[in-house]
């Protein structure tokens, strides 16, 4: 069955692209409708980016409250959902839908509690996005819910994965968790998290996904009041500025010091290094190691308060988490409130080793930087491919999209489609390039068997890197539209194929990097 969420998300793919005008209208017409989807449809598009899409939709939801077609339920999360919205003429709008709702008296009975099974969080990746799951119960109503945080731009992502039985929950959050490295927190600072996404979201005037509704309503609504998100907020949230200054100056210095540590213990800090386009120029203008490394560190000065929180939420996270050596919980807060008060970089280990992992990772580029062309050698590989518009990041999507298909493709129809852009320069070349592209087909399907393998190769990507992966990814399952039949494909399975596509167009895929190792190695597994 088709869930609202999945509606809204095909129709922004299709009001992408029309005139703003036009997609405004598009957008009150729907919303206008008398049915209880197209009132949901309403609340989503209240969190749309672009502000005339939310006006369009906060009109049309005051036309409905006063003909009496807005179901209670509906109207009762105005409410909550007003408070993530900035000041602008739809949070006015808004409020006229509330008062109007008020003056009718029109109230809904009050919800049952929801029940958080277990929480879970990770400490944030080094693009600064951090996972939060949830196992709930709402009445008769059981999922997993799910949120990416990022840095810099709040709640990124959010979606309930519905669950027909205890069991299935079980088995769902089970595969979610031993996916990703993360730490089992309080129900508390589960809501404390999400309320500092929000927060940080409204302070740089972004919206939440809309699927945040749908987490507001499992969580429990009165809980996701925006909240401060920055550094000192959350130090002062976790009572880490208290605690420091209870200790030495030698121990805190310890603390600082115990962060050399860090990069052994968790396995998100594999992800812990700098990728930037202005970095990647900076270190290729370099000359000597020493060089290199020297930007690396010039670089890291721009970052001071952007690794400072990346900190502090790792520090809030652990401080909660069950069984954690406490003094773990307070190297993090040390280390944030250092780069806050502006201790050396130098001087905090974490750092260098954030640079030490910088420069392996530029290392790793260069090495798998497409080979100069040499006539008559497998060196002429690299460039014929670039020539046809084929970067690496794009094989590799292409070839895993192949090797998962549910029904095998044809070769007429995947390579003709990844070739024909290519222009053969002599004799021989089209079989060695064949044996290049088989070598990573079976390379692909290898590695499609182990979800830390894709999760590796997928975080070594950068932002256009994935673009570029989704793009190969989308293309194969366009050109092999037959291996793709809907009845061998779940909700779920189409979910992540439109959002592959998504990001194939330029949106950003921080949470299918999470989501994408599982959902690869199951696919291979039923492939047929």
């Amino acid at each position: 069955m088709t869930r609202p969420l999945q509606v809204h998300a095909a129709l922004v793919e299709l009001l992408a692209g029309l005139p703003p005008e036009l997609a405004a209208m598009l957008v009150s017409m729907t919303v206008a409708r008398p049915g209880p989807v197209e009132a949901r449809l309403g609340l989503y598009w209240l969190l749309d980016p672009k502000p005339d899409l939310r006006l369009a939709a906060a009109t049309a939801l005051l036309s409905r409250t006063e003909a009496g077609t807005l179901a209670p339920e509906i109207g009762a999360l105005l409410p909550t959902l007003r408070k993530w919205l900035p000041d602008d003429n739809t949070r006015a709008a808004l409020d006229g839908v509330i008062r109007q709702r008020m003056r009718s008296g029109t109230t809904r009975a009050a919800p049952p509690a929801p029940t958080i099974h277990r929480a879970a969080a990770s400490l944030p990746d080094g693009a600064g996005a951090q996972s939060l799951i949830a196992a709930v119960r709402i009445g008769s109503r059981r999922g997993v819910a799910m949120a990416m945080l990022k840095q810099g731009h709040g709640v990124k992502d959010a979606f309930v994965i519905p669950c027909a039985s205890a069991t299935e929950q079980k088995q769902m959050l089970a595969r979610i968790l031993d996916e990703i490295e993360t730490f089992d927190v309080s129900p508390d600072m589960l809501a404390a998290m999400l309320a500092r996404g929000l927060g940080e979201g409204l302070a740089l005037d972004l919206m939440p996904a809309p699927g945040m509704l749908d987490l507001a309503e499992m969580l429990g609504s009165d809980t996701l009041a925006p909240a401060p998100g920055d550094t000192g907020a959350i130090l002062d949230a976790i009572g880490a500025a208290d605690a420091l200054a209870g200790l030495s100056a030698a121990r805190r210095s310890a603390l600082v010091k115990a962060s050399a540590d860090w990069m052994g213990r968790f396995d998100q800090a594999d992800s812990w290094f700098e990728d930037t386009g202005v970095l990647r120029a900076a270190i290729a203008r370099a000359r000597t190691d020493k060089g290199r490394e020297t930007a690396v560190w010039k670089h890291l000065a721009t970052r001071r308060d952007w690794w400072a929180r990346h900190f502090a939420v790792s520090a809030a996270v652990l401080k909660s988490a069950a069984g954690v050596d406490p003094t773990l919980w307070l190297s993090f807060a040390a280390v944030a409130q250092a780069l806050v008060d502006g201790r050396s970089l130098r001087r905090i280990p974490i750092m260098d080793e954030i640079v030490a992992m910088t420069l392996d990772a530029a290392a790793a580029r260069d090495r798998d930087a497409p080979p100069t062309f040499r006539s008559g050698t497998r060196d002429e590989i690299g460039p014929l491919l670039a020539q046809a518009g084929i970067s690496s990041a794009y094989l590799q999507g292409y070839l895993m999209a192949l090797v998962i298909a549910p029904l095998e493709p044809s070769p007429q129809d995947w390579l003709g489609s990844l070739l024909g852009g290519i222009e053969f320069p002599g004799e021989g070349v089209i079989d060695r390039l064949m044996g290049f592209i088989m070598m990573h087909a079976n390379q692909a399907n290898d590695d499609a068997g182990d979800p830390k393998i894709v999760a590796g190769a997928l975080a070594a990507l950068n932002e256009d890197g994935l673009k570029q992966w989704a793009a190969g990814f989308d293309d194969l399952v366009t050109a092999t539209r037959g291996s793709w039949p809907p009845r061998l494909l779940c909700p779920d399975d189409k979910r992540v194929l439109r959002d592959i596509r998504q990001i194939a167009k330029g949106a950003e895929g921080d949470t299918l990097r999470t989501v994408l190792p599982a959902w690869v190695a199951r696919r291979r597994d039923l492939r047929r």
